[in-house]
């Protein structure tokens, strides 16, 4: 029950200050009310002040179609960061989606998107904040000039 004693000593700290200031500053008050420090408010237990948790990954996915807007499965998807460390590589599902998860809040990152018979596409920078769900919703890719005939998979939905 460590909130319960955190809050108990909090509103024993708020009551001393309160009491101290609220009757012509009695010299039992006040002394009473100094000595409550900081760390009279941490939770039971806690030898110094609670840290804020890290920050939540994010996520960045999309679904890659070419301009008429028809899915490209089997589209090859590539993540880099600033950070050189960060560099994946996915396939387009049976529906050209893609998702990398669990990616560090910052950036920027880039997306590269190439595809048989495609020309390849890339993101403008992305900057990611913590816990954010971020999707790229204008991956088209152009058919390339100088391929003769292309397979392109309708969805029925």
């Amino acid at each position: 029950m460590r909130h319960h004693s955190f809050f108990a000593t909090a509103v024993l700290a708020a009551s001393i200050s309160i009491t101290a200031s609220g009757q012509g500053s009695s010299a039992a008050a006040q002394s009473a009310a100094s000595q409550v420090s900081a760390n009279n408010l941490l939770p039971a237990g806690s030898a110094s002040m609670p840290t804020a948790p890290d920050p939540g990954p994010a996520e960045l996915n999309g679904t890659v179609t070419d301009l008429n807007g028809d899915l490209i499965p089997g589209a090859t998807i590539v993540l880099d960061g600033a950070d050189s460390s960060v560099h994946q590589t996915q396939v387009a599902n049976d529906s050209g989606f893609f998702q990398f998860a669990g990616l560090k809040p910052g950036g920027p990152y880039r997306i590269t998107i190439s595809a048989n018979g495609f020309e390849s596409w890339t993101s403008p920078p992305i900057t990611l904040n913590a816990g954010q769900f971020f999707g790229i919703t204008d991956i088209k890719l152009k058919v390339d000039a100088g391929v003769s005939s292309v397979t392109v998979y309708s969805s029925t939905e």
